[in-house]
């Protein structure tokens, strides 16, 4: 199951006489945690894609290891604050807040190619003046792990200055 959660809760079949349960994530040799439930919170997950098993213990034997879980991703935080500022006719910088886990983002302008950006801001030149824009900011932990997209309100590039401005004397 893939979603965005930020703890996951494993759950299981009681065994009969079990004394307690090792709970394992695909991510760690040894067990994260050990409990007398037939469920456990695992709140030590970073943003990445995870599967668990779990196995009983009775004195000092385990079982063997259950069967793998189904797949689950832990998502990081939609970009927030998004904030597009005219800079000029041609020029629009994006800022926004920073998303803890965010290694990158992907900032798209209407249907042109994404742009990596390495901070959590980003400026878009040779744009056309007089024209409204909106942007998306996506930010990744890695190419799995991602949070959904955040718009950032249209604006509107300022009109383009006159250019060839020809100026002459008329004496009539």
């Amino acid at each position: 199951d893939t979603g965005n959660a930020k703890h996951i809760l494993v759950s299981w079949s009681r065994v009969n006489e079990a004394e307690c349960y090792n709970i394992y994530r695909s991510d760690k040799e040894a067990a994260i945690g050990t409990t007398a439930a037939t469920s456990f919170k695992d709140t030590t997950a970073a943003p990445g894609t995870y599967t668990y098993r779990v196995e009983a213990v009775k004195s000092d034997i385990t079982s063997e290891k259950s069967a793998q879980s189904n797949t689950v991703r832990i998502d990081i935080d939609t970009v927030t604050n998004v904030v597009a500022t005219v800079k000029s006719h041609s020029e629009i910088e994006l800022k926004w807040t920073p998303v803890e886990g965010a290694n990158y983002y992907m900032v798209s302008c209407g249907e042109g190619t994404p742009v990596k950006a390495t901070t959590n801001s980003c400026t878009f030149n040779n744009l056309t003046g007089h024209k409204e824009y909106s942007f998306e900011v996506q930010a990744f932990a890695n190419s799995e792990v991602y949070s959904a997209k955040a718009a950032s309100p249209e604006v509107t590039t300022l009109v383009a200055p006159i250019e060839n401005l020809d100026i002459k004397r008329n004496d009539n």
